[in-house]
């Protein structure tokens, strides 16, 4: 049985894999809030990047958003791997959530005055002052994802995106609120993979992979790891 999908249900399907990747850890000595602020990326621990040079396709379609952290990242992982970076394209609609006026604050200033949320900033439905909700990401998340699964229907794709993003997506894939989705654990430089299915009757769904494959975990992932579980 290919993939765990059910026994008879392979024929005639159209699979899009898409591998999501959360950008490198970023330099942030103050714990400060960052959404849409940019800041750099952390390339001292090249066992975060090498495997990733391994496991994902080089013949894919690249994307990332429109955050320097994911290209950033992208290109760093091309370089440890001793390969030319792919062509990509920048998509907003995979940029992190907007944290408005709260970009650039501590955490500990966010909560200071009582506020607090078990795994996020602020609860799923709760709009930031000029800001997105987590909500909001799910919806603009769940339209660049089905519009370029139609787009580039049959191929592999790879993203370099968010932890928001990210869990945004896997909210999309499966059907999940927004307080659900926000329980996934998102590492830097791990890898997701979710597969957006054309059916037979001409209707679509999605099938989950794997989550949050993460080379900082204990062992990490092995170079054979994808060629294993796939």
């Amino acid at each position: 049985m290919s993939d765990n999908l059910a026994e008879g249900a392979q024929e005639n399907l159209v699979k899009t894999t898409w591998w999501l990747v959360r950008h490198g850890p970023v330099i942030n000595p103050k714990n400060l809030i960052y959404g849409v602020a940019d800041p750099d990326i952390d390339k001292s621990e090249e066992g975060l990047y090498l495997p990733l040079a391994i496991a994902l396709p080089k013949d894919a379609i690249y994307f990332t958003s429109t955050r320097e952290r994911t290209q950033k990242t992208l290109k760093h992982v091309a370089r440890v791997g001793g390969f030319e970076a792919p062509p990509s394209e920048q998509i907003s609609g995979f940029d992190e959530q907007s944290f408005g006026d709260w970009e650039g604050l501590t955490w500990d200033h966010l909560f200071k005055d009582g506020r607090s949320h078990t795994f996020w900033l602020a609860p799923a439905k709760e709009r930031v002052p000029g800001g997105e909700s987590f909500e909001d990401l799910i919806q603009r998340v769940s339209e660049s994802l089905t519009e370029l699964s139609r787009k580039y229907s049959g191929k592999e794709i790879v993203l370099f995106a968010h932890g928001g993003t990210i869990r945004a997506a896997l909210a999309c894939a499966l059907g999940l609120d927004g307080e659900a989705a926000l329980r996934f654990s998102i590492d830097n430089c791990g890898i997701t993979q979710i597969t957006h299915l054309r059916l037979p009757d001409s209707s679509e769904t999605w099938h989950v992979k794997h989550v949050n494959i993460s080379p900082s975990r204990p062992h990490g992932f092995s170079p054979n790891t994808f060629s294993k579980i796939q």
